[in-house]
């Protein structure tokens, strides 16, 4: 038996009348004859070995051959948001021609930067409820509103050109729920033909879980 840890504490927890943990190893890699040393006088320990795996698919082909591609969806504590009638709409996105209404209280509970704005008396948006967005196209703006709602936006967010777009928009906007969510989403989108996108993206935008991803990605090739 091997156990692989990346660096991460291997414990021995002694079962009976008290219980009890006790660190053996920090090492990315233990040998059969290192684990029969620590556990050869312990007849009742027991090893816990917590190990973290990162997969990434070389093509899409081989994503839909051997999992179900992840959903880019709110976390299971939001269903509410799609199920329940939440009123009147009060607050409106304007991109151009175009716009598209959303409930002040899911925009500020979205978004640390849109939250100050519309509880602060000198900004306009407070009581308008309008936000002009001219450095954002209106399909990223449409993104992240049927987000907000529960929908999944997996469909939409098929090149990575669109799902950097709206990481952009989350870092922005200060929009941490959109961030984590999505990084976790384009991670397994990464294929050798967007890790250099992926990666100067992730960087410049704040993304860090991202950012580890393409680097683990790189030092699988």
């Amino acid at each position: 038996m091997h156990a692989l840890s990346q660096k991460n504490p291997i414990n021995r927890r002694v079962i009976g009348s008290t219980r009890t943990s006790l660190r053996i190893a920090e090492t990315d890699f233990l040998s059969d004859e290192q684990l029969r040393d620590k556990f050869q006088n312990d007849a009742d320990g027991i090893l816990q070995a917590y190990i973290h795996v990162s997969v990434a698919h070389n093509s899409v082909e081989d994503e839909s051959r051997y999992r179900v591609p992840k959903l880019m969806i709110q976390d299971k504590s939001w269903p509410w948001r799609k199920r329940n009638n939440l009123g009147e709409k009060d607050c409106t996105f304007i991109v151009g021609t175009r716009s598209i209404a959303i409930h002040r209280f899911l925009l500020q509970m979205e978004s640390t930067v849109y939250a100050t704005m519309l509880q602060t008396k000198h900004y306009l948006e407070s009581a308008t409820g309008e936000f002009v967005i001219e450095d954002f196209t209106f399909p990223t703006v449409r993104a992240f509103v049927q987000f907000c709602y529960g929908e999944d936006i997996s469909d939409y967010l098929n090149s990575t050109t669109r799902r950097m777009d709206l990481l952009r928009f989350a870092d922005k906007y200060d929009m941490p729920n959109v961030m984590a969510t999505l990084e976790e989403f384009s991670a397994t989108k990464i294929r050798v033909t967007n890790v250099a996108q992926n990666l100067e993206c992730a960087t410049k935008y704040n993304a860090k879980l991202l950012k580890t991803a393409c680097e683990e990605f790189l030092a699988q090739q």
